[in-house]
């Protein structure tokens, strides 16, 4: 798939096929993940993959009844910061949503669907992973295959306005409302 193809065919998936997800496919998203940049290539993170239905059911439990559709999801990527510098406020944070940003297109492009969760109780999700005092759980992001085909994709030989407003998902906005040019 071509990247802007991917790009434009990234959503959320809030539904999921029983099948497993390969661990080939896995291996590759996990791949995309460990390429991603990062201030000073630090890595300020690590992300569990939980596949393990015990595991799996007992961070559904840690979420906000919101993401229902975490309980479908063959795979659970937890992702979580590590303990740092003090100094280090702000690039932790933007170096784990470049991390997911990779990790999400690269299960798009490989077929799969994904959706980042935030409401969840990260004390919780610590003590089920019994994770160490330094990790701290920031996204949970469900992984699998899509139960529903997406019910359209962006053409973009469509008019710039209609573009620029499917792109941002908001019928008030358009890409100079967010972009703008000095």
């Amino acid at each position: 798939m071509d990247f802007f193809e991917t790009i434009l065919k990234r959503h959320s998936v809030r539904a999921y096929l029983s099948k497993p997800v390969e661990e080939k496919k896995l291996k590759k998203i996990m791949g995309a993940g460990l390429h991603s940049a990062s201030a000073h290539h630090r890595q300020p993170y690590k992300v569990f993959v939980v596949k393990e239905k015990k595991l799996r059911q007992g961070i559904v439990r840690a979420n906000h009844p919101i993401n229902f559709w975490l309980k479908e999801a063959p795979v659970i990527m937890v992702i979580c910061l590590a303990g740092g510098k003090k100094e280090d406020k702000k690039y932790p944070l933007i170096d784990a949503g470049i991390m997911l940003a990779n990790i999400m297109l690269a299960a798009t492009a490989l077929g799969l669907g994904s959706c980042a969760c935030g409401a969840f109780k990260a004390e919780k999700v610590k003590k089920i992973l019994k994770l160490s005092i330094n990790l701290k759980p920031i996204i949970c992001l469900p992984v699998g295959y899509p139960r529903n085909k997406r019910k359209r994709m962006i053409d973009l030989s469509k008019d710039y306005e209609k573009l620029s407003r499917a792109l941002l998902h908001y019928k008030d906005k358009k890409i100079d409302d967010i972009f703008i040019p000095r």
